[in-house]
């Protein structure tokens, strides 16, 4: 029917848009969510309920539409080192300080320091900007000033302080809360 073609063209262009768009954590994500697909089918398999045979086709339909999307992808991207899944996940570098993971955990060590300056409150929505100039001023080169902390949790919670945070974590935590 066109619902099953429609739904499977979506859950391709969505594994694909994660795929080019080459975010390591998207990609583990991805992974993680279906080896947990794969521990609760086989759960699922010795509980021998009905539910069993409809639950195995929606998982297998959505193993191969990963399937065909991670075979294109790599057919389609095969001499770009930028994008390919296996330089991508093997090229990781601690050494460089220039290196996107120090980038990162100097970030992170900053949107912690500006949470721990202003616990309360924060220094207001928006002013990471601010707060990355003056917290990385020794790491900041070429004018690169970067617009956000590569972590929205802890960027929240030193613009918005504890009060803030809290609410922006519930967000995600009461629904997922509700879903287990």
């Amino acid at each position: 029917s066109s619902i099953k073609f429609w739904s499977f063209l979506l859950v391709q262009i969505s594994i694909f848009n994660l795929l080019i768009i080459s975010s390591r954590a998207s990609i583990l994500t991805l992974g993680l969510i279906f080896f947990l697909l794969f521990i609760l089918t086989i759960y699922i398999s010795y509980s021998k309920t009905d539910e069993y045979k409809f639950f195995a086709k929606k998982i297998s339909f959505l193993f191969l539409a990963t399937f065909i999307t991670i075979s294109f992808h790599t057919i389609l991207y095969q001499n770009s080192d930028d994008v390919r899944l296996d330089k991508r996940m093997t090229s990781f570098d601690t050494t460089d300080q220039r290196s996107s993971y120090n980038f990162r955990l100097g970030f992170y060590k900053e949107a912690i320091q500006g949470f721990l300056d202003k616990p309360i409150f924060g220094h207001g929505i928006g002013n990471w900007k601010i707060l990355s100039v003056k917290y990385g001023s020794e790491r900041i080169r070429e004018y690169q000033v970067p617009y956000h902390a590569h972590n929205d949790f802890l960027q929240m919670f030193a613009e918005t302080g504890f009060i803030g945070g809290l609410i922006y974590f519930l967000i995600y935590f009461i629904p997922l809360f509700i879903l287990i």
